[in-house]
């Protein structure tokens, strides 16, 4: 029985009608592999987002193209990196964690560290006028004043509470959004110290912003909301988004105002739910949001994990894009439209760049071996962007302008053993440019030292690989940088070829019954039901069941019915035809039992061969897979399997009766099979054990001599009728009639 049928299901009816089988099986398909010519045919057998793209994009059509060219680079010598603000002067300030540093990157491209501070996380930064710092930390919710020699004040704490985010407002005060539970709070950095504005019916403030009419918009988490009020009237303030998602996680400037990210945590708050209000919002849960990558879990409903909501430049809030990638930050970018970024890819460990295309489309725009996308931010020149990564922290330049080639890196390719190598060819359009293309190779999964370095430059729509066999191949594509929007790679096949190898038996395996019952799987009352040992169930019934057929004879449904399961693959992925088969000890000749494709399963109907011992034996053939003489076969023998068909022999039967006590005597024989039971059917159908003058009932001759005493509502029949079985479950009835005992 194959590991696959265990997991479907272990309930398989084989059906018998006058030794006519049927077996049904539930076998999961392995696929339809082959030896020889082996092909890798992308992106039909494998998507292109499986490749690191630089400077390549997959167009809406599912082909490469030339997309966004990757500038400068930064890696950051930091655990965690959370938050990154321009600072006004060309350059950037980035927040980090787990040592609480706050590094700048100047308009000059340096990288230095400004302030360490006292603390394990910067989450949240805002650059006041006079080029100072006001920085939200963890934990204790630590508020802290940064000067620009780095030197740091505490303006206040909110314990057990993280500051997510921070605005700056028209007259220089700080507004941040805290949580859990949301609140919004004021700190003003020349006077000292933190006030609280309001508080939210919400487990956290993520996001706060001011609008195009002065007044301030916060975003909340659990439910998502965004809340608008003015900062001088705080209880005015008024819901303008309830979303499908959970939380709102950021405000961001779109092209006709102020736009808001909401991202669904998997715990499914939708429209119909009301927020908690009052003592039911004090003491609702206080669960803080701790914004790690991969925090958030599939909640296993229909609800979108990211959407895009405009806020403003329109009548009222308008979803504007929805759509299930794992989003962390997202920007609008003139001429290239909204872009966004997130988690790595679960399927495709690749830091991606999708555009997102209303009103639920994607596009990817770059891939690389990079982090989590924690922020995405404009860059210095129009269409460029900031990119800041974490795990591991990183900040890169994407947009226009670049001067490095564009390369389109291939998956490893892997073909199980070592191969001899064929061809690449591809298909698109080059008008004017002629891509050049490199293939490495190894036997290790991971392209290290132990691999070939990459191949000279190949050119033309169809290359033969000339490397030598190996089991492991990647392909690269390199275009230079001035390569148009008209070039595209709408496939690559990449061609091989596989010495064929046999099919393996691990398991053949003879079902061992565990118990008998009345009554079928799927018809109650004239069926029988065997339970074997492993859990598989077979259901008999006759072709033409008699009214009310006898127990003697629902025992003998499928009696000779022998199962048996196996296990069998090819290392190739071929399919497979099997063919079972049979011969008796003493003889050379194999009987054909069945046969068939891809199976695990099999019955044989013992009662058309003579008793004896048998040899099993099952052979499978990676034919359909495989022309002439490249198919190979494997075999398995197992055996001896006992076949007896033949009931017991009952001799010299006789009842006597004195009084109320019936003596019985007889002599049972079996050839094949020990005896396994003798009983006395008594008149209501119900059975008494009846024991040998040995006592146990276990050899091939036995002899019975046994008193039975009639209860008082018994009454006193003229005959009497036993049953013996034996091992093989063959039943033997005798009857004869009661002779008073003198």
């Amino acid at each position: 029985m194959t590991t696959a049928m265990r997991r479907i299901s272990r309930t398989t009816t084989i059906k018998g009608r006058l030794g006519a089988l049927l077996l049904l099986l539930a076998v999961l398909s392995s696929g339809s592999g082959v030896a020889g010519p082996l092909y890798w045919d992308m992106p039909a057998g494998r998507p292109f987002a499986d490749c690191n793209l630089e400077g390549m994009k997959i167009t809406a059509d599912g082909a490469l193209a030339p997309g966004l060219l990757r500038g400068s680079a930064w890696d950051l010598d930091v655990d965690l990196a959370w938050v990154m603000v321009p600072d006004g002067k060309g350059g950037y300030y980035l927040g980090t964690g787990h040592e609480g540093l706050i590094v700048r990157l100047d308009g000059k491209d340096n990288l230095e560290t400004v302030a360490d501070l006292d603390c394990d996380q910067v989450l949240s930064l805002a650059v006041l006028p006079d080029g100072r710092l006001v920085a939200g930390c963890e934990p204790d919710g630590q508020v802290l004043l940064v000067s620009a020699a780095g030197q740091a004040t505490v303006l206040g704490k909110v314990p057990e509470k993280y500051v997510w985010d921070m605005t700056v407002g028209p007259q220089g005060k700080v507004y941040l959004a805290v949580g859990s539970p949301a609140a919004l709070l004021v700190a003003d950095p020349d006077q000292g110290g933190l006030d609280q504005v309001t508080d939210f019916p919400a487990e956290n403030a993520l996001a706060v912003a001011f609008g195009a009419d002065g007044k301030l918009l916060v975003a909340t988490q659990g439910p998502g909301l965004v809340y608008r009020l003015d900062p001088q009237a705080p209880r005015a303030k008024e819901v303008v988004l309830q979303t499908d998602q959970n939380e709102v996680n950021d405000l961001l400037a779109g092209p006709d105002g102020l736009c808001a990210l909401a991202l669904d945590d998997g715990t499914g708050e939708g429209q119909d739910q009301q927020p908690p209000s009052g003592d039911q919002a004090k003491a609702g849960p206080q669960r803080p949001v701790v914004m790690l990558p991969g925090v958030r879990t599939s909640g296993g409903t229909d609800v979108p994990h990211a959407a895009l909501y405009q806020l403003e430049g329109m009548p009222a809030p308008t979803l504007i894009w929805s759509g299930d990638l794992d989003l962390m930050s997202a920007l609008y970018v003139p001429d290239v439209g909204w872009i966004g970024g997130g988690l790595l890819d679960k399927e495709h460990p690749l830091a991606v760049l999708n555009k997102l295309t209303p009103p639920a489309g994607e596009q990817t725009l770059a891939s690389w071996r990079g982090g989590d996308i924690m922020t995405l931010l404009p860059g210095r020149g129009p269409g460029r962007i900031m990119v800041v990564q974490t795990r591991p922290s990183r900040i890169d330049v994407f947009g226009p302008g670049g001067k490095g080639q564009r390369l389109v890196t291939g998956p490893v390719l892997d073909a199980g053993r070592a191969v001899d190598w064929g061809r690449l060819s591809w298909t698109g359009a080059a008008p004017g440019q002629e891509p050049a293309w490199s293939v490495r190779t190894g036997n290790r999964e991971t392209a290290d030292g132990t691999w070939s370095e990459w191949s000279r430059p190949m050119h033309g729509p169809d290359m033969k690989l000339d490397v030598p066999p190996s089991r492991f191949l990647q392909w690269r594509l390199s275009l230079p940088s001035s390569a148009g929007e008209d070039f595209t790679v709408a496939s690559v096949t990449v061609s091989a070829w596989g010495k064929n190898r046999p099919p393996v038996i691990s398991a053949l395996n003879q079902e061992n019954l565990k118990n008998v019952r009345k009554g079928g799987l799927m018809e109650p009352r004239s069926h029988l039901t065997r339970t074997f040992g492993s859990g598989l169930k077979a259901e008999f019934s006759r072709r033409a069941p008699a009214a009310r057929p006898g127990y003697d004879e629902r025992v003998k449904l499928g009696r000779s019915v022998k199962v048996f399961s196996w296990k069998a693959t090819d290392p190739d992925g071929d399919r497979l035809d099997y063919e079972l088969a049979c011969r008796r000890e003493g003889q050379s000749e194999w009987v054909g039992i069945a046969s068939g494709r891809d199976g695990g399963l099999e019955a044989w109907d013992s009662s058309q061969v003579p008793d004896g011992s048998y040899r099993i034996r099952l052979t499978v053939r990676d034919d359909p897979d495989n022309p002439g003489d490249q198919a190979l076969s494997g075999s398995r023998v197992l055996g001896p399997v006992v076949v007896d068909n033949t009931p017991p022999r009952i001799r010299d039967l006789q009842a006597t009766a004195r009084g109320r006590i019936i003596h019985i005597e007889f002599e049972a024989r079996d050839e094949g099979s020990p005896l396994a039971g003798a009983f006395l059917v008594l008149a209501d159908q119900s059975r008494e054990r009846l024991d040998p003058r040995d006592r146990i009932c276990d050899s091939v001759r036995e002899s019975f001599s046994c008193d039975h005493a009639l209860a008082a509502s018994d009454t006193l029949a003229g005959w009497v009728r036993i049953e013996v079985l034996d091992a093989a479950g063959n039943v033997a009835t005798g009857k004869c009639p009661v002779v008073p005992r003198r």
